[in-house]
């Protein structure tokens, strides 16, 4: 089974039916040739992204260019492609997205090896995807990311992945909690920071808590407990998060 747009959204409107949603799911690796590999090469000029990549190797400039180029497909939903600008940087390097007749709209990015994938959403608090290759955490890895507050690999039964897919599902669970709450905390923080508390593969849903010994358990306006959807592929697990 492969990733698909479709699936994606119809995993998202199974909370929010009647929430708009803008959705780009596009293959990393082109060719010249290809329809997509065009369009990135218009766009790159429309936007005078050609002033963001001079400095980048070829690898990173291909990067950033789908990034973006994602990042306008999914906004389309919302603004008309003739109507959209370019998405210039934070300082910390993140898209900044567009505002929406006076509402903010949180966009997020990321890709693997082989798609790249963006989601937007307006008015919401926040909001994060992560796109990881299933399996890539180790045991060495998992250390570093996996603690014995997670819900541990043993107390899930008959669930269908091996101990390195579900070390990879936290660290991707993670990541979407980390872009989804850094543009408010504008902090960095490490994984110990949170962990999964409640992990349901049937629904595809999953809970995430901050440590009651974070920093983040005593910011102001922080959730100490966030909902976050998954899908898994053959190769991939996406994990996304909707701060309401």
């Amino acid at each position: 089974m492969k990733l698909n747009e479709s699936d994606i959204l119809e995993l998202l409107k199974e909370d929010s039916p009647s929430r708009v949603f803008g959705l780009s799911l596009l293959p990393k690796n082109l060719g010249e040739d290809d329809f997509y590999a065009q369009s990135i090469d218009k766009m790159s000029y429309k936007f005078n992204y050609r002033e963001n990549i001079k400095s980048f190797s070829d690898s990173r400039s291909k990067e950033f260019l789908m990034g973006r180029f994602c990042a306008h497909q999914a906004l389309k939903k919302f603004i008309p492609y003739e109507h959209q600008v370019k998405i210039e940087a934070n300082e910390d390097r993140s898209p900044q997205w567009p505002k929406l007749s006076g509402h903010s709209i949180k966009g997020s990015l990321s890709h693997n090896e082989s798609l790249v994938c963006a989601l937007v959403v307006a008015g919401v608090r926040g909001l994060g995807i992560d796109l990881e290759s299933r399996g890539r955490l180790n045991e060495r890895l998992a250390s570093k990311v996996v603690f014995e507050e997670d819900l541990s690999y043993e107390s899930l039964e008959d669930l269908p992945w091996s101990r390195e897919d579900y070390f990879t599902f936290i660290f991707s669970a993670k990541e979407a909690l980390y872009k989804t709450l850094y543009p408010q905390v504008e902090k960095f923080f490490g994984f110990s920071e949170a962990y999964i508390s409640s992990f349901d593969f049937g629904r595809r849903t999953f809970e995430i808590s901050i440590h009651p010994d974070s920093f983040l358990a005593q910011w102001e306006g922080i959730d100490q407990k966030f909902k976050g959807r998954f899908l898994e592929s053959d190769d991939e697990v996406l994990t996304i998060i909707i701060w309401d």
